[in-house]
């Protein structure tokens, strides 16, 4: 596997950008949405997916210091459930 080493690979780049919006997009909501949301907690959801942002965003800093492949398999997964679960598998 050819990670390009001495450059960012393009799954590199997206996963960290994917995230990074997602990440940045929940600082732009409020917990008084005018949606109602008793079924869930809007912060923990939005503390978890800036959670989530930090680790994929330190895995990729890590994948691209020392390229291998064990160090895309969490991204590779996260990418995978994230699809799948927009897609409601």
């Amino acid at each position: 596997m050819n990670l390009n080493h001495g450059r960012t690979s393009p799954f590199l780049l997206f996963s960290a950008l994917a995230f990074h919006v997602l990440s940045a997009g929940g600082q732009q909501t409020t917990t008084s949405s005018p949606v109602p949301n008793k079924s869930f907690d809007v912060v923990s959801i939005r503390q978890n997916v800036a959670n989530l942002g930090l680790f994929v965003c330190k895995q990729t800093l890590n994948a691209q210091i020392d390229p291998k492949p064990e160090k895309l398999a969490p991204l590779i997964n996260i990418n995978r459930q994230l699809a799948a679960g927009l897609l409601g598998r």
